[in-house]
C-alpha cells in the first residue's frame, strides 16, 4: 500500500468514527502491507486489520481500541503509549514489539508470539494467557520467571507432560493423599535442559 493510498484510508476513517458511521468508511486494511508504516497518533479504532503486516510500524500513541489484528505481524513494531484496550490480537505475532506504557486491557492475545518484546508499565488489566485452555492472568505471567514460565507451559500442554513422563528421571505422578488427585513432581533442573534439548519450537518464546 503506497503512503497515499494509507493516507486516503485513515482520512476516511477519521470522518467514519467523527460522523458515527454516517459518512466515511471504516479502515479495511486487511493482508495490507503497511510495514514501517508511520501511524503515530493515528487513530484506528474498529478498523480490521487482519493479517496486515506492520513489521516495524511506528504506532506510538495510536489508538487501537476495538481493533480487529487477528494474525497481524506486529514484530518490531512500536507501540509505546497505544491504546489498544479491546482490541483483537489472536495469532498476532507479536515479536520484539515495544509496548511500554501500552493499554492492552480486555485485548485478546490468544495463541501469540510474545518473544522479545517489551511490556513495560503494560496495562494487562483482563488479559488472560491462554495455553492448552488453561486461563492464566498476563500480569502474574509476566511477573514469572524464565524457568517458572516454561514449567508452567510444561504442566499446562498434557501431551508434553506425557511426554517428559517417558524419560527418566524427568517427574512422576504422586496421589495426593487428602483429594486422591494426582500431581506432577518433576525435577527441576532436569526437565529444563530436557525441554531446551527437546522441544525448540514450544519454547521458543522464552529464548
Amino acid at each position: 500500500m503506497t503512503h497515499e493510498q494509507l493516507k486516503q484510508v485513515l482520512e476516511q476513517h477519521k470522518l467514519w468514527l467523527g460522523t458515527l458511521g454516517l459518512k466515511g468508511q471504516c479502515a479495511d486494511l486487511t493482508d495490507s502491507d503497511i510495514s514501517g508504516a508511520d501511524l503515530t497518533d493515528a487513530d484506528l479504532s474498529s478498523a480490521n486489520l487482519t493479517r496486515a503486516d506492520l513489521t516495524d510500524a511506528n504506532l506510538t500513541s495510536a489508538k487501537l481500541t476495538g481493533a480487529i489484528l487477528i494474525q497481524a505481524n506486529l514484530s518490531r513494531a512500536k507501540l509505546e503509549d497505544a491504546n489498544l484496550e479491546g482490541a483483537k490480537l489472536i495469532n498476532a505475532n507479536l515479536e520484539r514489539a515495544n509496548f511500554a506504557g501500552c493499554n492492552l486491557s480486555n485485548a485478546d492475545l490468544t495463541k501469540c508470539k510474545f518473544m522479545g518484546c517489551k511490556m513495560d508499565g503494560a496495562n494487562l488489566t483482563g488479559v488472560p494467557l491462554i495455553i492448552d485452555d488453561s486461563f492464566i492472568d498476563m500480569r502474574f505471567y509476566m511477573e514469572m520467571s524464565h524457568i517458572d514460565k516454561m514449567l508452567l507451559l510444561l504442566v499446562s500442554s498434557p501431551q508434553i507432560v506425557g511426554k517428559c513422563l517417558e524419560v527418566d528421571g524427568l517427574g512422576s505422578l504422586v496421589e495426593n493423599g487428602s483429594t486422591g488427585d494426582y500431581e506432577l513432581q518433576i525435577n527441576h533442573d532436569r526437565t529444563i535442559k530436557h525441554l531446551r534439548d527437546t522441544y525448540t519450537e514450544e519454547f521458543k518464546i522464552y529464548d
